[in-house]
């Protein structure tokens, strides 16, 4: 069964010093891991002036490209914006787009001074759209901020991650009900619980969830055996672990 792990984070390690390539690929090859998907971050992302981020993000979407261009197949590469930012992000958009990038993050909001009610925020998530993008983001429980995105940019297609995460999972999935276009990732939290995925399967489908794991701050084989031991058909399975992702971001 082909695995397509949707979110992932060359360059940052919240437990370790971050990995080179070799072993980040080598490792994800080795749990069975043929595609991946996900943003560069560092540690020194974190709480920095808003003036700052102007010169980062740039620096952060060009390693990741450069990271995605060591081995072409197998990494998607997601790039960051910011709403302080407007006129820097659009162009990273543009240049992202000429490229072939269609994935946005994963954007984690509070590492970069941000929130989603951001006055910026919508005219850039429109742009995506535009460039028909997928937008990949940090949870939140601020769903008034989230609903105001969807309405605003209605088709917008908005991966919510770390399904189970931060106490959020009810209203992930009541969300999730209301907008079609909303995604959800398995990523750092998918293994709380062992039912979780076959209950949001039975209550929205398997064709929005998303196999991921927020590697290498997690592994890839609890997050592999959760899906596999869940009471769900094959095909569910095989929707989760790499035909949702693999549509999503118009690749094979």
């Amino acid at each position: 069964m082909r695995i397509f792990d949707f979110h992932l984070h060359p360059g940052y390690d919240f437990h370790a010093p971050a990995l080179d390539h070799a072993t980040f690929t080598g490792r994800l090859k080795e749990d069975g891991i043929v595609k991946c998907a996900g943003s560069f971050a560092g540690k020194d992302c974190r709480n920095l002036p808003i003036a700052q981020y102007a010169q980062l993000i740039p620096e952060y979407n060009r390693s990741i490209w450069d990271f995605h261009d060591l081995e072409p197949d197998f990494l998607v590469p997601g790039i960051h914006i910011h709403p302080d930012h407007v006129d820097m992000s659009a162009a990273e958009l543009q240049k992202h787009h000429e490229k072939g990038g269609t994935l946005v993050g994963e954007l984690v909001h509070y590492m970069m001074g941000w929130n989603y009610s951001h006055p910026g925020l919508l005219p850039l998530l429109d742009y995506a759209r535009e460039l028909d993008m997928v937008v990949s983001i940090h949870p939140t429980s601020d769903f008034a901020s989230l609903e105001r995105i969807m309405d605003n940019v209605p088709g917008l297609k908005l991966v919510l991650a770390h399904l189970s995460g931060y106490g959020l999972y009810d209203r992930t999935l009541e969300f999730m009900k209301k907008y079609e276009t909303v995604y959800t990732d398995l990523s750092a939290h998918g293994t709380d619980f062992d039912t979780t995925v076959a209950d949001a399967v039975n209550k929205i489908g398997s064709q929005r969830i998303l196999y991921g794991t927020d590697y290498p701050g997690y592994k890839s084989r609890p997050f592999i055996d959760i899906v596999l031991n869940a009471k769900i058909r094959e095909e569910e399975k095989e929707n989760i672990f790499y035909n949702n992702a693999a549509a999503l971001l118009k690749t094979v």
